[in-house]
């Protein structure tokens, strides 16, 4: 029967239908709903699931139950791909066991993280199978065939998915569920499962013999398709969902009868033949593909072994991505395929008159949405007060961000993350300045921003750097009781696992001490004063200083509160009190959404379908025109 279902749940069922019996990941968008999907289906089916601490930890608990006879899967926003490098270009020297699948979500246009990257390039640099789907019924089949693959190679393979089909729904025909009750076994005697020193050669060589009996798999796979005429003008060349967005821009143009679509969802290795065999039959070649010009470059290269003078467009120019024809960079859509299409049949028009208005682009009469906090997040209070902590010390000092929800404050109306790199960093950065405050006299004093699950994923070894280096160091933890981003899920300090149950609760303070730091102090970020004093206290102090901003997420807490039937307070502006235009502090600087300006009386008012009752706003008016009407509830 089938079902709607998003690319990231096709997935998970895919795996349910191939036997998985272990699953973990570190939360991240677009890759969650995978693990999220094999958690609420876990304990039907015998699937052990596991948020992970980090990426590094996911995948080798994931390899550990390979290695064991167990189906596994690891899930990872491309950012992820990073974390577990190293594992990766060992794992793919010793090979696995039971299929193991690692899946990685791209995120073209970077919509939800700090980078836009192309995975691809580490499954070509790990000579790693890879799978590329264009729609949800195919990422669930294509995760079937994986696992199988998987075993016959002993290699990981990777599904490489976009934020598109992560987040796009489809039908989608699940494969029944393959019953599985072996338990684990670990061959302990085996030398497969290892990398000695003096056998690499052998086994570099082992991996690029399973490369070329992958190769000649992917000549014949199913995955990879040709549609079109058999000597087309223009062959166009994709993958994932690219593949339709290519296939509605050759419809609305009209061009099937002189192009052709070349579909590479087994995209790694290339099947040179299958390739070969199209390309020789066009006169011009457009690669359509997010990010990297991953497909162009490589086929490029093959083409002095094809039979015949080829012209190919893409994003290429001089071996350079400058995307004369396709942009070089961000997401695609069909009106790029449409501009790219007559660009290489040398017409200058960007879209054709008899195009449809509705796919027309309409971006660009869209307002400009800042991305800001939601209304009653206790970050904003957090930034508050450090913002005035800093006003304090004479100005001096400034805000290192982390990955998370603070990293928001990147951007306007404050800019006040003056910096902002990959998870821990905030704590990496500051233990440079602190060192340039120690050795060279620099005297700006930095904070690092960070929440709680960043600081269990990356934070430590950075801390112990600070300690071990006797740095003088200012650390704003933001602990709003789990990975909110992502979607709630739990935190090692949290007391709870991927199922729901309880599991063992790791304070950050036991945590902080264990490692010699005497400097700590807790607030509530809601009593702004006793916070700012704190980070005040932190900036000015010698050694490592550590404050913990806690507080749960106002999204959690309005949630929770429905549930138990509470009542909250309101909050109301007083008109006569609100010197609106003159201050506005409410809304450039503590911006929260759940507040508005009075077309008609030009003071403040709440928005009352976003206010979130949390009462913040009424601590920062240096009026006293922001009241609360009814008990206050924490």
């Amino acid at each position: 029967m089938k079902e709607l279902l998003t690319g990231n749940e096709a997935i998970a069922r895919g795996a349910i239908a191939a036997g998985v019996r272990f699953a973990s990941m570190y939360p991240g968008t677009p890759a969650t709903e995978v693990v999220e999907t094999l958690a609420k289906h876990g304990e039907e089916c015998g699937i052990h699931v596991q948020w992970a601490v980090n990426e590094k930890a996911s995948i080798e608990m994931a390899a550990a139950a390979s290695f064991s006879g167990l189906r596994s899967l690891c899930a990872m926003k491309h950012v992820g791909v990073n974390v577990v490098a190293e594992f990766l270009l060992y794992i793919n020297l010793s090979g696995c066991g039971a299929g193991m699948v690692l899946v990685w979500a791209d995120d073209p246009g970077h919509h939800s993280s700090q980078n836009e990257q192309d995975s691809r390039n580490y499954a070509k640099m790990a000579e790693l199978p890879m799978l590329e789907p264009s729609t949800p019924q195919e990422a669930e089949s294509m995760t079937r065939y994986a696992f199988e693959l998987s075993e016959e190679l002993q290699l990981p393979v990777v599904i490489r998915t976009v934020t598109r089909l992560s987040h796009s729904r489809g039908e989608v025909e699940p494969g029944a569920r393959a019953e599985s009750n072996a338990g684990p076994f670990f061959e302990k005697d085996s030398s497969v499962r290892w990398s000695p020193v003096g056998g690499l050669v052998n086994k570099h060589q082992a991996l690029h013999q399973k490369s070329e009996r992958c190769r000649q798999l992917f000549e014949n796979s199913e995955f990879n398709t040709y549609k079109g005429p058999e000597q087309p003008e223009i062959l166009v060349i994709t993958s994932g969902p690219c593949l339709l967005y290519a296939e509605e821009a050759l419809s609305l143009l009209n061009l099937w009868e002189r192009a052709g679509l070349l579909k590479l969802g087994a995209s790694h290795p290339l099947p040179f033949d299958f390739i070969s065999e199209h390309v020789g039959r066009a006169r011009k070649v457009l690669f359509i593909e997010e990010v990297d010009p991953y497909l162009e470059q490589n086929i490029r290269a093959m083409s002095p072994e094809f039979q015949r003078q080829v012209e190919f467009y893409g994003k290429l120019e001089k071996n350079i991505p400058v995307g004369r024809y396709v942009p070089a960079c961000g997401e695609l859509n069909v009106n790029l395929v449409m501009d790219a299409l007559l660009k290489v049949q040398g017409k200058k028009e960007a879209v054709p008159a008899e195009v449809p208005a509705g796919h027309m682009d309409f971006s660009d009469d869209l307002p400009l949405r800042m991305i800001t906090f939601c209304a009653g997040c206790p970050h904003r209070a957090s930034y508050f007060a450090a913002r005035k902590a800093i006003k304090r010390n004479g100005g001096k000092g400034f805000c290192i961000g982390d990955i998370g929800c603070y990293a928001m404050r990147v951007g306007p109306p404050l800019f006040e993350n003056k910096l902002l790199y990959a998870m821990g960093s905030s704590i990496g950065l500051a233990n440079g300045f602190g060192l340039l405050r120690k050795r060279f006299q620099y005297d700006e004093p930095s904070l690092a921003v960070i929440g709680d699950s960043t600081f269990f994923h990356a934070a430590l070894p950075e801390l112990v750097q600070m300690v071990y280096n006797d740095i003088d160091g200012a650390i704003l933890i933001l602990d709003n009781g789990g990975t909110a981003m992502t979607g709630f899920q739990p935190t090692p300090s949290t007391g709870r696992d991927a199922f729901g149950g309880p599991a063992p609760a790791l304070g950050i303070e036991a945590i902080l001490q264990g490692m010699g730091i005497g400097h700590i102090a807790v607030a509530d970020p809601t009593d702004m004063g006793v916070l700012s004093e704190h980070i005040y206290n932190a900036l000015t102090g010698t050694g490592v200083n550590v404050v913990i901003a806690r507080r749960d997420c106002e999204l959690m807490r309005a949630y929770k509160h429905r549930l138990q039937g509470v009542s909250l307070f309101r909050v109301r502006v007083d008109a006569e009190k609100c010197k609106g235009e003159k201050c506005m502090l409410c809304l450039r600087e503590f911006s929260c959404p759940g507040m508005m300006c009075s077309s008609e009386t030009g003071a403040i008012q709440i928005n009352e379908a976003v206010c979130t009752r949390c009462g913040d706003c009424k601590q920062i008016c240096p009026f006293d025109a922001i009241e609360q009407e009814g008990p206050l509830c924490v």
